[in-house]
């Protein structure tokens, strides 16, 4: 046993391999890949944890923040991906204000909504969307001021906005970086009051990353018709009516929606009316952005591959980032699959190529089905080391490093091998024996003669008929 390990270390024992059948040579790549993407797999959220918490939509010291006020939330139930309450009776209101200390003493605020009502294309009541975007969360120091999440909870879809929609990277940014840089929502500007807008996304129409175009839509004054003193209608030389704006122009409510294809002002007795930009509540035009994890949505059914029971937990600020830290997880998966499978798999056989060119003519090993044979051997050792490394350090980080890791332990054990090969080859050559020479000395050589007469003397021997 103890050999057989030894045979997938040592240069001199990997060589027993070099024939080995090309199917087993495939899998052992294969688990080359498996040991480096998967078993740190098993670690991924205590990861994430304890590294990545800033990256995945949630603050620092979350998950050892402490409930300061305590509230009863109300009970859903979800099927078939629909929430409702399991005793609407109980319900004693619809906004709940969770306040959390760390234990580095700063605050998360977690404001929980429930809107189980509502469909996405309906007006949020319960909360004021755009005043609650419309809180900076940085100081003037770029320092967070706030740490806040919004959740709400709807017929069928969780929606939440992390940091008021706000990039946190904007505290370590440059002296010179704009605050709306920063804001996730990718709202195109200010308002003239100095509050967000949001357009109404036309999906017949794409820009050229394929998302839908925002139409701009205004409030422009409502025009009545002018009414005398006694309430009569008014009207002008030809019977028209005579109208005039509304009086109270500063009530939004007063002013119609004109889309961005029509004019954003009216003229009226020589004054200039400008629209103002259109601030919307309803829940599918602020949450369906998608270009941003700042804010967005699930259905139930997505969320209960990341959270267990976040509907129902006594600590919904862990539930929420229990969903966050989940999604980052899989996506640290995903890359580390996607990157072992380019850095292990594949790429090893271009430089398998080369080495194989260069070293087959001078060395034991000659055919390139035994270089492979080897590398499949000698990935293992490496891909633990780096497996033992990725329960800190995610593969796809280092993805780039470990392939000159592999190649460079492959590199040394075919040299190893080809020079064992060749100190063989030289002990097997025979080389000639160096045997003493022993010198005869003969003193008299003499040759002995007999007569002719001797040699003829046998029966069967015929003269040589004379020749007359």
């Amino acid at each position: 046993m103890k050999d057989f390990i030894l045979s997938f270390i040592v240069p001199k024992k990997i060589e027993r391999h070099r024939d080995m059948n090309l199917f087993i040579s495939v899998l052992l790549f294969l688990l080359s890949f498996i040991i480096c993407c998967s078993i740190p797999g098993f670690r991924v959220k205590s990861m994430v944890k304890a590294n990545y918490l800033s990256d995945c939509l949630v603050y620092e010291g979350t998950y050892e923040a402490e409930l300061q006020n305590s509230v009863k939330l109300p009970r859903l139930d979800i099927k078939d991906n629909v929430a409702n309450y399991v005793d609407v009776d109980a319900l004693t209101q619809n906004v709940y204000d969770l306040v959390y200390k760390t234990e580095d003493g700063s605050t998360i605020n977690l404001k929980v909504v429930y809107e189980l009502d509502k469909e996405k294309d309906d007006a949020l009541t319960h909360i004021d969307l755009n005043e609650y975007l419309n809180v900076n969360p940085f100081d003037e120091n770029k320092e967070l001021k706030s740490q806040d999440i919004l959740v709400v909870y709807t017929r069928d879809t969780f929606y939440y906005i992390y940091n008021h929609g706000y990039s946190i990277e904007y505290s370590n940014s440059s002296e010179e970086a704009k605050l709306e840089d920063y804001n996730y929502l990718m709202v195109k500007e200010w308002a003239e009051e100095g509050q967000w807008s949001f357009y109404k996304a036309d999906k017949s129409k794409k820009d050229d990353n394929g998302l839908s175009i925002f139409r701009d839509y205004y409030f422009l004054p409502k025009f009545e018709q002018k009414v005398d003193g006694e309430g009569n209608p008014v009207v002008d030389s030809e019977g028209n009516p005579v109208l005039e704006p509304v009086d109270d122009l500063n009530d939004k409510n007063t002013w119609s929606d004109v889309s961005f294809d029509s004019e954003k002002y009216v003229m009226y007795d020589g004054i200039k009316y400008t629209g103002y930009r259109k601030v919307t509540n309803y829940i599918y035009d602020i949450f369906q952005y998608g270009v941003t994890n700042n804010l967005g949505k699930f259905t139930y059914e997505e969320m209960d591959n990341y959270s267990d029971h976040y509907y129902n937990n006594n600590n919904p600020l862990e539930a929420y980032s229990d969903i966050f830290v989940g999604l980052y997880g899989e996506s640290m998966r995903s890359y580390n699959y996607l990157t072992g499978f380019i850095y292990i798999v594949v790429l090893p056989l271009l430089w398998m190529v080369a080495i194989y060119l260069i070293m087959h003519k001078n060395g034991e090993l000659t055919r390139f089905r035994e270089y492979y044979s080897v590398a499949s051997v000698s990935f293992l050792l490496p891909s633990i080391v780096m497996a033992i490394i990725g329960m800190f350090v995610p593969y796809y980080r280092l993805a780039s490093f470990y392939m000159i890791v592999h190649a460079g332990y492959f590199l040394f054990v075919v040299a190893r091998i080809n020079k064992l090969g060749k100190n063989k080859n030289d002990d097997d050559v025979e080389k000639p024996s160096k045997e003493k020479v022993v010198e005869v000395e003969v003193d008299d050589y003499a040759v002995e003669t007999k007569p002719a007469a001797d040699y003829n003397s046998g029966n069967n021997f015929q003269k040589p008929s004379q020749v007359e």
